[in-house]
């Protein structure tokens, strides 16, 4: 119910400054907590056009599909990922994507939310080592 709520915003035409909205509501609950979780990270402006690619993704109710992506994919996944479970995400990636597990299946003492593969350094820096070792 929240993401078509969501998707059914209006995107301003400058893009959206995330820091001005902290107080927007659904059904009388805080939005930006309910999708990022709290404390909230840094928040920062973004884009009317990601904006609007987000709305469109939303509308149509299906996964991205990257399986015929000609360029490198690194999917990153948590074991209690509520966005993106791991299980919804391998199926669309390419043949030969990198895909990691972060959580307790992959031996990891914290289990990893939507919201902790986006703010933890655990999966930054896994991340950025895929990167480099993809750019030597």
């Amino acid at each position: 119910a929240l993401t078509s709520w969501l998707i059914d915003q209006q995107v301003p035409a400058d893009g959206l400054d995330l820091s001005t909205v902290t107080d927007a509501r659904w059904q009388s609950r805080l939005v930006l907590p309910l999708l990022l979780g709290t404390p909230l990270p840094p928040l920062d402006r973004v884009s009317a056009a990601w904006l609007g690619g987000l709305q469109d993704w939303g509308h149509r109710d299906a996964p991205i599909d990257l399986s015929a992506a000609a360029f490198p994919v690194w999917a990153g996944v948590g074991d209690l990922d509520e966005l993106a479970p791991a299980e919804t995400v391998r199926p669309w990636l390419p043949p030969g994507a990198e895909f990691v597990r972060f959580g307790y299946l992959h031996l990891d003492a914290h289990p990893y939310t939507h919201r902790d593969l986006l703010a933890g350094s655990h999966p930054a820096a896994v991340l950025a080592r895929a990167l480099a070792a993809r750019l030597r």
